[in-house]
């Protein structure tokens, strides 16, 4: 296993994320011009740097529904081969998970995305699509090359994934489209996706599969 932490310290963290999240998009409804004032002191100010935004912008054009879907197609192929069947159920219902929060927050809090971004969206600022996908994207992959190439030294590996979903995070703060807490906070919501994922296909997809299985020949 990858998590040193017990089930039953996941489940505490897990529901610890979902509180703070449910905070801050209450707090992001109930209260948007405070949220809006006290995001401003975090915005980007500064010159842009030329090698820097080639960066940023190169990361935001990357990560897109259609080369997510690609990657989760491979994975999801690969994975097959050596009968991962849980690793993939990891990833995929990861980024279910996140898509399904994400379309849905967007539409009820509904936050303006800062008026001097870089690339414009017809869509809302919260929460950062891409740094929750990212996230769990980064991790997916990082899951599925160790577990199958049994990669011993994994936390160099998940350490590559972290810097790399740092980037992403950081790209969208940089081109200003989405506000510092909206990446905070759906960094948050990657994470409890994540944790969930990995509770339900390690530790309860066998009583799950179980109880399906009760009900179906008892019919």
């Amino acid at each position: 296993m990858f998590f040193t932490l017990t089930p039953r310290q996941l489940a505490y963290i897990s529901i610890a994320i979902a509180v703070i999240v449910l905070i801050a998009t209450l707090c992001m409804i109930i209260f948007p011009d405070a949220m809006n004032k006290s995001d401003k002191y975090f915005a980007f100010e500064w010159a842009y740097n030329k090698w820097l935004l080639k960066i940023a912008l190169f990361l935001n054009y990357a990560i897109t529904p259609l080369t997510v879907s690609l990657f989760y197609i491979i994975m999801a192929c690969i994975l097959a081969c050596y009968e991962e069947y849980r690793i993939l159920g990891i990833g995929i219902s990861s980024i279910v998970t996140v898509s399904i929060a994400f379309w849905s927050l967007k539409r009820i809090t509904q936050r303006p995305r800062p008026k001097d971004a870089l690339i414009r969206f017809k869509d809302y600022s919260f929460p950062s699509g891409h740094t929750s996908a990212g996230f769990v994207f980064f991790l997916s992959f990082a899951l599925a090359l160790t577990w199958t190439l049994e990669i011993r030294c994994y936390e160099i590996v998940f350490l590559f994934a972290l810097l790399g979903w740092c980037m992403i995070a950081w790209s969208r703060w940089y081109i200003k489209v989405h506000w510092l807490i909206d990446v905070i906070i759906w960094w948050f919501l990657g994470v409890w996706c994540f944790i969930f994922s990995y509770l339900l296909f390690f530790y309860f997809w066998d009583a799950i599969i179980s109880a399906i299985e009760q009900v179906f020949f008892s019919l």
